[in-house]
């Protein structure tokens, strides 16, 4: 590739993703407009809580959409990890909860890996399962989240707990990505059958990938228990749109092998400060599901647009 080839792919991944960040000023600005107290010690830290379940629900989703596949169980991983922190206590809870999530997502990884089912068939039968497995643990909403695991809503070194929980995780997607592993995973979703031959294992890779992205859902379920201090057999259903929407909006490609978990921190931070915005404005949430939609179909006409053009260029 010569140098110029390469600038001009480097220069087509920055400006979308700049364009995106240049979005999320925009949200943050009619954040604060609508309030004022937004920058404030407490209430940050409470917007950040707001916003970790979008967030970890879009990387989750951008895990899985990196390997050309999609998660529509996701919602239900987060609603049975909110019942789980709701019903048993501290660090048994986490454990549990992460163990739940990882176990899922290579339960879906296995349907999707080695019996070839298409990912969007087997995660909507296995969020069935989800639902009915988080059912049986609380069948109602209730419960109560450990006092200990709450202070994840607290501050940490000036800034959030939450905030850092994002820090970590884009770290620790950083190393994964240049790792080994990570350079396959990211050649699996370009190519999988040129990473095949290659000598890439490609099943263990993909299997590794959902695992991940469990991990991911899981926390994402834990952020919204210590949010809302207990749990619900159902909260979780509209995260599986909103993981979505936010790795679109974050550039993250449905065919795999491009996009960031930057983009989809960006794309989550979009999508979650635009639905607590409309609650906090008192918009009914019908309508919240209508403009989560709309943007999420923008996204994805805007990035078959720019597909085509790259293709016609």
């Amino acid at each position: 590739m010569s140098l110029r080839q390469s600038l001009r792919e480097r220069w087509t991944v920055f400006v979308p993703l700049a364009a995106v960040w240049v979005v999320v000023l925009l949200v943050a600005v009619l954040y604060f407009i609508a309030d004022q107290n937004l920058f404030s010690e407490p209430q940050f830290g409470n917007t950040v809580l707001d916003l970790t379940p979008f967030v970890f629900a879009a990387f989750a989703q951008a895990t899985v959409m990196l390997s050309a596949g999609v998660d529509l169980s996701i919602g239900a991983v987060i609603s049975l990890i909110t019942c789980l922190m709701a019903t048993h206590h501290s660090a048994t809870a986490v454990l549990l909860s992460m163990a739940a999530g990882v176990a899922i997502g290579l339960w879906n990884g296995v349907f999707v890996v080695f019996l070839r089912i298409p990912a969007i068939v087997v995660t909507l039968a296995n969020s069935f399962v989800v639902s009915g497995v988080a059912l049986m643990v609380l069948p109602t909403p209730g419960g109560e989240v450990s006092n200990g695991i709450l202070n994840f809503g607290s501050s940490v070194a000036i800034l959030p707990a939450a905030l850092w929980s994002w820090i970590i995780a884009l770290l620790l997607w950083a190393y994964f990505k240049r790792s080994k592993a990570g350079v396959a995973f990211y050649a699996i979703g370009n190519n999988i059958d040129a990473a095949r031959s290659s000598g890439v294992n490609v099943s263990a890779i993909r299997l590794v990938g959902w695992g991940i992205a469990g991990a991911f859902a899981a926390l994402a379920g834990i952020a919204l228990s210590v949010q809302t201090s207990t749990g619900d057999p159902t909260v979780g259903v509209p995260f599986t749109l909103s993981s979505i929407a936010g790795a679109v909006v974050g550039g993250v490609s449905f065919f795999g092998g491009k996009g960031t978990l930057r983009g989809a921190l960006a794309g989550a931070i979009i999508v979650g400060a635009i639905t607590n915005l409309l609650f906090f404005l008192g918009i009914s949430q019908f309508v919240q599901y209508i403009v989560e939609g709309l943007v999420l179909v923008g996204a994805l006409a805007i990035g078959q647009l720019n597909l085509r053009r790259r293709a016609v260029s």
